[in-house]
């Protein structure tokens, strides 16, 4: 759909504070502020190694030149420059380079290298292609692939890269990322076999134990839970014909009932059944390419077994940080609308006097910002980009969530300002937010992160 200019996602340059926060956090240098008693301090995590380091440190073990015009900002002694430099033993494990060589610009602004006077038929020359893609390769793919190769993972490390998100590039490693940082996978690899096996197991055992029953043996509540599952699970994502596939939707069933089942104090609420679609998008792409078009009835059902029971898992570590969301009343829920009215009223106070003299009450359009987590007014694939952020953010899916709704708010403030109530809750209940992609949401991800910074610690802040 064609969006008025107004409307688009933020776009350009920043003002001010916002640009050296968006600067921090897509840049090389990425600053994270700490927090260390009541001061807040920055920290440089990026350190640079120039070629000539980098060929030094190379060249007297493997015969190899470096090709100068090849960059490389690593960490001397990090996890990844340990990375590099078995890529690089491994690349010219075959003899030294061919001693003439020089590096063009491509079409694209790569480099492509130009070999002088060898003989391409010579298979005893190696290329030098090898080395110089490991080297070339952007920084944060090579701390990835360092930090995930480790026999033990330093979390917090990934924990911190992550926040910027995963590389395109790098969407391959989104499902190992996704069960580390919640705690679901181990972050020693010598465990991981036993681990998955057993969680997965119990998952197969619950699911007969609960799912496959007679339906004589459910009692009347459990009868009106997987009544009200069978009918949310097909109005769940009705645009993306992945989730409409019947192998999917009845996996889809069993995972929400198996979570009411055994929680009992919250239950089956609407909302619950769009935040496990990530994950099974996700945890399916480790199998499968181009995941959302593809016919799902011939799928290895052992694939499907092991998708479906980390899906659960994942879904309850999730929740379990947000269960207040859906226990009776909604405490949590209540909570997070009242700080997103309060930061509202802070830093758009113009845009809140609008919206209050037209009775427009938070309530009214954020519930279900809250409830379902922006899954209905964010296309899919820009939610496993804010959600590789919430995963590494403290709260990321309660106080952060809170701040990037305020800043999606905000980003409209002033369009909003010049509706009246009916075009205000026409337009904040569709937002036209449907085409954005990764790139849009940059932004706000980076002011949703100002906004906590300022405003998490302020004692005129609701708790």
């Amino acid at each position: 759909m064609n969006q008025p200019e107004e409307w688009a996602a933020p776009r350009g340059p920043l003002p001010g504070v916002l640009k050296q926060a968006n600067d921090a956090f897509t840049g090389e240098k990425a600053i994270k502020s700490h927090k260390m008693g009541g001061e807040k301090s920055q920290q440089h995590c990026a350190a640079s190694l120039s070629i000539s380091e980098l060929q030094d440190s190379t060249q007297s073990s493997t015969g190899l030149q470096v090709p100068a015009r090849v960059e490389a900002k690593v960490s001397r002694n990090s996890s990844p420059m340990r990375f590099v430099r078995n890529q690089i033993s491994k690349a010219t494990s075959k003899g030294p380079l061919s001693p003439a060589t020089r590096d063009t610009p491509g079409d694209s602004g790569e480099l492509v290298e130009e070999e002088a006077g060898s003989d391409s038929n010579d298979e005893s020359k190696p290329s030098s292609t090898d080395i110089e893609a490991v080297i070339a390769r952007p920084y944060r793919e090579l701390e990835f692939e360092g930090l995930l190769s480790a026999s033990v993972v330093k979390v917090d490390a990934l924990r911190e890269l992550t926040w910027n998100g995963i590389p395109p590039r790098m969407s391959a490693v989104r499902p190992t990322v996704w069960r580390l940082l919640l705690g679901y996978l181990p972050a020693n690899t010598a465990r991981r076999d036993a681990t998955l096996a057993r969680k997965r197991r119990e998952y197969e055992d619950s699911v007969a134990q609960f799912f496959h029953i007679n339906e004589a043996n459910r009692t009347p509540q459990e009868q009106g839970l997987l009544h009200q599952i069978l009918v949310d699970v097909p109005r769940t994502y009705p645009d993306i014909p992945f989730f409409q596939q019947n192998l999917i939707q009845r996996a889809m069933e069993r995972v929400l009932y198996i979570w009411a089942i055994r929680h009992p104090a919250s239950g089956y609420v609407q909302g619950i059944s769009e935040i496990i679609c990530p994950f099974l998008l996700v945890f399916f792409s480790a199998y499968i390419e181009n995941v959302e078009t593809i016919d799902m009835e011939h799928i290895d059902p052992e694939v499907l077994t092991i998708v479906e029971a980390d899906t659960y898992w994942c879904t309850t570590k999730l929740l379990d940080n947000i269960q207040d969301h859906y226990t009776a009343e909604q405490p949590g829920l209540q909570r997070m609308l009242a700080r997103l009215e309060d930061l509202v009223r802070r830093i758009d106070g113009p845009l809140y006097s609008h919206l209050m003299e037209n009775n427009m009450m938070i309530q009214q359009f954020a519930f279900k910002w809250m409830n379902c987590l922006l899954l209905r007014e964010l296309p899919i694939k820009v939610i496993l980009r804010v959600w590789d952020t919430y995963f590494s953010q403290d709260g990321g899916f309660d106080s952060f969530h809170t701040y990037f709704c305020t800043a999606l708010l905000v980003h409209f403030s002033s369009l909003l300002q010049k509706m009246e109530f009916q075009e205000l809750m026409s337009f904040l209940q569709e937002l036209p937010t449907n085409e954005w992609t990764e790139k849009d949401i940059e932004p706000l991800l980076s002011q949703a992160f100002i906004y906590s910074t300022l405003f998490e610690d302020s004692p005129h802040h609701l708790a």
